[in-house]
């Protein structure tokens, strides 16, 4: 009985005020028939993150011959022989076995073979972190200025919706940290953020945090927007998953490994022909993501609206 079961003590007076719509079999065929042809619909407008992803792995082997599947070539062992010569040549004497794996050595190396120097020397200003703030004291709603955070970058674009906005006084004091358009950002700690990256659009406003690193690039020899894409190829976050030092969650990236990835040797005509195709192809799927999102909603307010025309 109900009575015997305290996790259903309260079921009656819960759902008892429920309104259950009665159809015939008609009906119910005629709104999954609906449904359906939505949901059809939807699954040709499916989309990932993941998926895009991917397409840019595609492009790069394409063009440059970067093969992520050779990063996936099985399961790595737990235990390998490695020249002590190897750990020596390492200068932070790091003994992890991220860094040391198969496939972030598959990656780096492959990334020396086709680069034409580290990405310090491609840089402006260099990477940085941000400052740090005190809350009560640097928080002012109004001002327009954002504190950009990791939680502004989670989605692999720049959002400043979710992060605080700074006093004018903070903005002044920190002037050096604030973005301008084509910076990237990239969050540089925490398991499942760390090395996700987004590009800085034309009218963001804020200064990027001290858990975020801010990479400005000298756009007459790399386009910030290549860059961009190239960080997101799996090469690149295997390379950032392999460098990583910390502890549980606690995992951290820092400027001075990221000014020695390599950088690949790419003239910019070639640069702006990779852009201009992800870009258009980022353009589709958004669009593709947005309409899976209406469809979405209609299906949920054709079970609403049948519903209600039955209570």
């Amino acid at each position: 009985s109900i009575a015997s079961q305290p996790l259903l003590a309260g079921f009656h007076e819960v759902f008892g005020p429920f309104i259950i719509p009665v159809y015939s079999l008609t009906e119910q065929d005629d709104l999954i028939e609906k449904i359906d042809n939505l949901r059809s619909e939807n699954r040709s407008f499916a989309f990932s993150f993941q998926s895009f992803r991917n397409e840019i792995d595609d492009l790069f082997f394409l063009k440059f011959g970067l093969n992520a599947k050779n990063l996936d070539a099985g399961k790595s062992p737990r235990m390998v022989r490695i020249p002590i010569a190897n750990i020596a040549g390492n200068r932070d004497v790091r003994f992890s076995w991220s860094y040391q794996a198969p496939e972030t050595r598959r990656a780096r190396n492959d990334l020396e073979n086709m680069s034409k120097g580290p990405l310090a020397s491609f840089l402006s200003g260099g990477a940085r972190l941000g400052h740090s703030v005190k809350p009560e004291e640097d928080y002012k709603t109004g001002t327009g200025f954002h504190y950009i955070t990791m939680a502004g970058i989670r989605h692999w674009r720049v959002d400043v919706s979710p992060c605080p906005e700074l006093s004018k006084e903070y903005v002044i004091k920190h002037s050096d940290r604030l973005v301008q358009a084509g910076d990237i950002l990239m969050a540089r700690s925490g398991e499942g953020t760390i090395g996700k990256i987004g590009i800085v659009e034309e009218g963001t406003k804020g200064c990027f945090a001290d858990f975020v690193i801010r990479i400005r690039t000298d756009t007459s020899r790399l386009l910030p927007q290549f860059l961009r894409f190239a960080l997101m190829t799996t090469h690149y976050q295997t390379l950032i998953a392999g460098e990583k030092k910390g502890l549980g969650n606690n995992t951290n990236i820092f400027p001075i490994q990221i000014h020695q990835f390599p950088v690949l040797s790419v003239s910019l005509e070639v640069q702006e022909e990779v852009v201009e195709k992800l870009e258009s192809l980022e353009m589709m799927m958004s669009a593709a993501r947005i309409r899976a999102n209406e469809i979405d909603i209609q299906v949920q307010e054709e079970i609403v609206k049948s519903a209600e025309s039955r209570c």
